[in-house]
C-alpha cells in the first residue's frame, strides 16, 4: 500500500508540468470565446463645450464596437436603466449607485468619464467593475487642439480594450495582466512513519506555516516558503524525535466546479532533526524532499479550507526517514 502511494505521488510530480500547461490552454481557449458585457455612460464636460463629453463617449463606443470582442449596451437603453435607478448627473459619481444600476442590466463594466480644460484639454476615464463593486483602472489622455478630440477618444478606446481584455470572465485567468497576491497558510498534520522509521517511532502530529505569492510566474501557480514542526514519540517511551523542516514550495491551482480545487504541490528544503534517545542526542541537518496534494474549498475569493495528503523523505547517510502526512488547515489570501 506504502509503495503505491509512494508511486502515484512520483507520477504526480512527473506529469505536474503537462497538467500545469493542458490546464492554461483549456483556460486560454475558453477565455478567447467569451465576450464581456459593457456599458458605457455619457461623460461629463467642464469648464468645456458640452457636447464635448457626448462626443468622447459615442467615439469610444464606436472603436470598442468594431472590435467584436464586447457585448455592448445601446446607449439609450444604458440612458433608461439609469433613469431607472433615479441616478443623476451628481450620483453617477457615487461607485455605489453606479454598481448597483450595472447589477440590474448585467453588464460586467460600465464605463464612465469626464472631459476639463484649464491650458490643455484633459479626458479621464474610469472602468468600475460591476462584480468586484469597486474602480478597477483609470486612464486618461491630453490634447492641446479642439481638433485632436477624436484622436485622444481613440486612445482611451484602445487602453480601455487593452484592459479588459486582459481581465478574465469569472473564474478564468487573466494571461498579460494578472495581480500577483501573497497567501499564508496553517496546516496541523497527521504523520505516520513507513519503513524504517516506522521501527523506531510511532505515529506523530506537527503544524507548517506557509506564505508566499499566488500568481507569480503564471495563474495560479503559488511559489512559497514553508517551515513547521514535526513530533515523534519513540516505539520506546524513552526515544523522541523532533523535525523542523525549512522548504522551498511549488503549487498550482486547479479549479473544479462550485467551489473546489485540486491543488498538487512538490518542496525541497533542509530539516534540522533532533532525536533523543536514553544513549545520545543528536542533532543534524538534513536535506528533505516533499510531494502532494490537497482538496480545497472557497469559503470566499480570499479564503481557502484545504485538506491534504503528502510523503515526505528526509535523506540520511545510512538510511531515510520516511513519513505521510494527512493535514487540515486554512489559506488566507491578501
Amino acid at each position: 500500500m506504502i509503495n503505491k502511494i509512494k508511486l502515484l505521488l512520483l507520477i504526480l510530480i512527473l506529469i505536474l508540468p503537462q497538467i500545469i500547461w493542458a490546464d492554461l490552454n483549456a483556460a486560454k481557449k475558453t477565455q478567447k470565446a467569451a465576450k464581456i458585457n459593457l456599458a458605457i455612460l455619457p461623460f461629463t464636460a467642464h469648464n468645456t463645450n458640452p457636447s464635448y463629453g457626448k462626443i468622447i463617449r459615442n467615439r469610444i463606443e464606436f472603436v470598442l464596437c468594431k472590435l467584436d470582442k464586447f457585448n455592448m449596451l445601446e446607449k439609450n437603453m444604458t440612458q433608461l436603466i439609469f433613469w431607472k435607478h433615479s441616478i443623476d448627473s451628481a450620483q453617477i459619481s457615487d461607485i455605489a449607485y453606479v454598481v448597483k444600476a450595472g447589477k440590474d442590466i448585467l453588464t460586467d463594466y460600465v464605463i464612465m468619464g469626464e472631459i476639463d480644460k484649464l491650458i490643455d484639454y484633459n479626458i479621464t476615464v474610469k472602468i468600475i467593475g460591476v462584480r468586484e463593486n469597486k474602480i478597477v483602472q483609470v486612464a486618461s489622455e491630453k490634447f492641446t487642439q479642439e481638433e485632436k478630440i477624436y484622436e485622444a477618444a481613440q486612445k482611451l478606446a484602445g487602453k480601455i480594450e487593452k484592459f479588459l481584455t486582459d481581465i478574465p470572465p469569472e473564474g478564468l485567468p487573466s494571461f498579460t495582466n494578472f495581480q500577483e497576491k501573497t497567501y499564508l497558510s496553517l496546516q496541523a498534520e497527521y504523520l505516520q512513519p513507513i519503513k524504517s522509521f516506522k521501527e523506531l517511532f510511532k505515529a506523530g502530529y506537527g503544524s507548517t506555516l506557509s506564505f508566499g505569492l499566488k500568481n507569480l510566474l503564471t495563474y495560479n501557480l503559488f511559489l512559497g516558503i514553508s517551515s513547521g514542526f514535526y513530533k515523534f514519540a519513540g516505539q520506546n517511551k524513552d526515544n523522541s524525535s523532533n523535525l523542523v523542516p525549512l522548504m522551498a514550495e511549488a503549487k498550482y491551482l486547479i479549479k473544479f466546479p462550485g467551489n473546489f480545487s485540486f491543488v498538487p504541490e512538490i518542496g525541497a528544503g533542509i530539516c534540522h532533526n533532533h532525536l533523543e534517545t536514553p544513549q545520545k542526542i543528536e542533532k543534524r541537518l538534513e536535506p528533505l524532499a516533499k510531494a502532494g496534494f490537497k482538496l480545497k474549498y472557497n469559503f470566499r475569493s480570499d479564503l481557502y479550507g484545504s485538506l491534504g495528503v503528502s510523503y515526505q523523505n528526509i535523506f540520511e547517510k545510512d538510511d531515510n526517514l520516511q513519513f505521510l502526512g494527512l493535514g487540515l488547515g486554512l489559506v488566507y489570501l491578501f
